[in-house]
């Protein structure tokens, strides 16, 4: 096969994939990591943190700062940007000249584009749990119960759950692409590469969050976390195949 760009080039654009997982994850623990060691574990992120949770009004993350939070908030867009270049190297990754061709590959790359920008917003937007939160904490020191802000928070939490759905069909369609270029196609990707395919983390976010296990670093990172083994064994993956080509010309 003739791959589109030079094996070295696409593992250059996956690296930088790799570093844009890793700036969200610490963008998750800059947005709402808690002082409060009890307010660190599974139960406390799902309750007081994650869209789904009944007490988002009473947040763990009224406690941070809103320059803090902010900061957070805003490495999310920057973060996408990482990741669209990285799935620019998936792209080329498994596009395969030899028959494969261009269409399952391109809905693989914009699928996780457009999953991991949405995705972004949707980071960007936990900014206002903190905010509503911090309000809430006020107005009841006043002696306002805060009810019209409470009101505000369930919007909230509505419409962070509105923009969840829509990674969904993006982040299924671009996995399952993935695994069809991969299994199916000579793309450079080895085929155990697969087992890493981005949609597989949903499963096990939902098996934490009924278990109330992993704490709130793994629970609320998780994807990012996930997304960076991805990125790393296309790059091993790659990486592999670059030495088997060498050897290969060197007999």
């Amino acid at each position: 096969m003739t791959p589109l760009l030079d094996p070295y080039v696409i593992r250059i654009l996956l690296v930088v994939g790799a570093l844009g997982a890793i700036l969200l994850f610490v963008a998750d623990l800059i947005l709402y990591y808690p002082f409060n060691p009890q307010d660190r574990t599974a139960k406390s992120y799902f309750d007081k943190i994650d869209p789904g949770g009944s007490f988002l009004a009473d947040s763990s993350m009224k406690m941070i700062s809103r320059e803090r939070v902010m900061l957070g908030g805003v490495l999310g867009p920057v973060s996408a940007v990482l990741y669209g270049v990285g799935f620019v190297g998936l792209f080329c990754g498994l596009y395969s000249s030899d028959g494969g061709g261009w269409i399952m590959p391109l809905t693989s790359s914009l699928g996780f584009t457009f999953l991991m920008t949405v995705a972004a917003v949707y980071h960007a937007l936990f900014a206002y749990t903190s905010f509503l939160s911090q309000q809430i904490a006020k107005a009841k020191k006043e002696n306002d119960n805060g009810r019209g802000l409470e009101e505000l928070v369930d919007i909230h939490r509505t419409y962070l759950k509105y923009i969840y759905k829509w990674c969904a069909i993006p982040g299924a369609l671009g996995s399952l692409s993935f695994i069809y270029c991969c299994l199916f196609t000579n793309c450079l990707f080895a085929p155990w590469t697969v087992l890493f395919a981005p949609a597989f983390s949903a499963f096990l976010k939902k098996h934490l969050k009924r278990n109330s296990i992993g704490g709130l670093v793994l629970c609320g990172g998780l994807t990012n976390l996930w997304n960076l083994c991805f990125f790393s064994v296309l790059i091993i993956s790659i990486s592999a195949h670059c030495r088997v080509v060498i050897v290969q010309h060197s007999q």
